[in-house]
Formats: C-alpha cells, sequence, structure tokens
C-alpha cells in the first residue's frame, strides 16, 4: 500500500517544521540526543526544512 501525499503550502509548511522542532526538543530531553527515537525525529525535520527551502528558494 503506498503513503498518502499531502501537499502543503509554505506557510502550513513552516507551522509544521515548528511543530516538529519542539516534538524534537521534547524528545531529546526526555530520551537524549543520542537515543534513536531522537535521531529519526531530527532526520524527519531536517528533511522538511530542506523540502521548505527548495519551495521558497
Amino acid at each position: 500500500m503506498e503513503k498518502d501525499t499531502l501537499i502543503l503550502d509554505p506557510f502550513e509548511l513552516k507551522v509544521y517544521i515548528e511543530f516538529l522542532r519542539l516534538e524534537l526538543m521534547d524528545i531529546g530531553q526526555k530520551q537524549g540526543l543520542c537515543h534513536e527515537q531522537t535521531i529519526q525525529a531530527s532526520i524527519e525535520l531536517d528533511y522538511f526544512i530542506n523540502e521548505y527551502q527548495k519551495i521558497v528558494s
């Protein structure tokens, strides 16, 4: 089964990035910076930041 594709405009993407940033900080404080869950959250945040930069450039 394929994942559904969700298209966000730049504002919505920026809001989602902020949500992911706060989530990453929370996970990092609770689990530690080297925990697999923290690393995965960081990878996800990086991905969406890169996508945002592609859109606004």
